[in-house]
């Protein structure tokens, strides 16, 4: 959410209705805008803003070329949509204000994946780290493991429990649809986490089951009922 006091500035008159049309719309080319302050779309006449700046922003010793939102499917907002996360092309995170779009700085965790936000509390998300789940308090820039799943499958070897890349927990934030893969990447099982009795309540073991090792990603979209 941009401050008002920002769109004021640079945006002062309404926004444009929406194009429901079917016309293709050509791009003009025009500079790079600056960072943190809105402007008018040539074409569409939207006010948007560019939120990062790769050219001040990222941390010294982090090579990423650039900033990111990770995923079109993956919430980039809070709980109380007061802080961004942002994903350096290095496989590394930042945060940001959501009101005035200034960084926060870069997340000491390097190389997570799937960083998804908590459901209610603003401050924490959770990230899988090969075959655990954590949960990190992003104002203590602590983490602690939430769950090891390698205790679920005795005798096997994990490489990794996650939803590869583009899924993410139940919309109120209680199960999770993961798949866990040995060091091969080869597709061990498809379960559903219950984080709030921290177990797994669902597994399907996929071991020699044709095409499972093509599964893209996986994800879970039911609330839990009242």
């Amino acid at each position: 959410m941009l401050s008002a006091r920002l769109l004021a500035t640079h945006c002062t008159s309404a926004q444009p209705p929406l194009v429901s049309d079917f016309s293709v719309y050509q791009p003009i080319p025009t500079a790079e805008p600056l960072a943190r302050v809105p402007h008018r779309d040539p074409v569409f006449k939207t006010c948007v803003t560019r939120v990062t700046d790769r050219t001040k922003d990222i941390a010294a010793g982090d090579g990423s070329g650039g900033l990111k939102n990770e995923y079109s499917r993956v919430q980039s907002f809070n709980a109380d949509e007061s802080r961004i996360l942002v994903r350096g092309t290095a496989a590394t995170w930042y945060l940001y204000d959501a009101a005035t779009l200034q960084p926060l700085g870069k997340l000491s965790f390097e190389g997570a994946v799937d960083p998804r936000w908590d459901a209610t509390n603003p401050d924490v998300l959770y990230y899988c780290d090969d075959p655990r789940l954590t949960k990190y308090d992003t104002r203590a820039q602590q983490p602690s493991v939430l769950h090891d799943f390698t205790s679920d499958f005795p005798g096997q070897t994990l490489a990794f429990v996650w939803t590869r890349y583009e899924g993410g927990p139940s919309i109120d934030g209680r199960l999770w649809g993961l798949m866990a893969q040995d060091g091969q990447e080869h597709v061990v099982a498809f379960l559903v986490y219950d984080q709030t009795a921290n177990q797994i309540t669902a597994r399907r073991d996929m071991r020699g089951v044709p095409m499972a090792d093509t599964v893209d990603s996986v994800s879970i979209s039911r609330m839990w009922p009242s």
